[in-house]
């Protein structure tokens, strides 16, 4: 075999390499991205600082402790790979009346994307597409955000006040 011909073991090398630096390039993405949504739906909110806090996305926690990168799926795996990361953030309502809170975690996912950063939002999965050099999402993300929150009290909200239930009332008959 001819020095200049690759073999198809180079071959797979390169394609693994090329897989390591888009990965890393995907989690270096999801973690700023992550990190500046955070802090752009805070403000969109209005809220106080400590109001929005980054959270594991699936289990227990403690809506007021600094997860850090915690609040990332991926956080502690070892090995990477590129699939979808999901990240949990945790939005603290305070009561009016008292110094009572309620809190609402919302989880997005990131997925690597060609033309860009897919981002799934809620529990309705609102999809916004971030574009290769975009930072969050802007407004659309923390909307969606918003729905999303403002969603988790309405199933509740529209039993109490009997709108569980959609009727349909049929033409009336000649």
């Amino acid at each position: 075999m001819s020095k200049s011909h690759k073999t198809h073991y180079k071959a797979l090398q390169d394609l693994v390499q090329q897989y390591g630096q888009e990965t890393l390039v995907f989690y270096a993405r999801v973690r700023a991205v992550g990190f500046a949504i955070l802090e752009e739906y805070r403000s969109f909110l209005g809220a106080p600082e400590g109001a929005v806090n980054g959270v594991p996305p699936f289990e227990a926690f403690e809506p007021r402790v600094p997860y850090r990168d915690a609040m990332f799926s991926s956080y502690g795996g070892g090995a990477l790979y590129l699939e979808p990361i999901f990240m949990g953030l945790c939005t603290e309502i305070g009561n009016k009346g008292d110094d009572g809170a309620t809190w609402v975690r919302t989880v997005i996912e990131f997925r690597p994307a060609a033309d860009g950063l897919e981002v799934l939002v809620g529990e309705r999965q609102r999809r916004e597409l971030i574009a290769p050099g975009g930072e969050t999402g802007g407004r659309r993300v923390c909307e969606a955000i918003l729905e999303d929150v403002r969603e988790a009290f309405s199933l509740d909200l529209d039993e109490a006040r009997g709108r569980v239930r959609i009727g349909f009332v049929p033409p009336a008959q000649p």
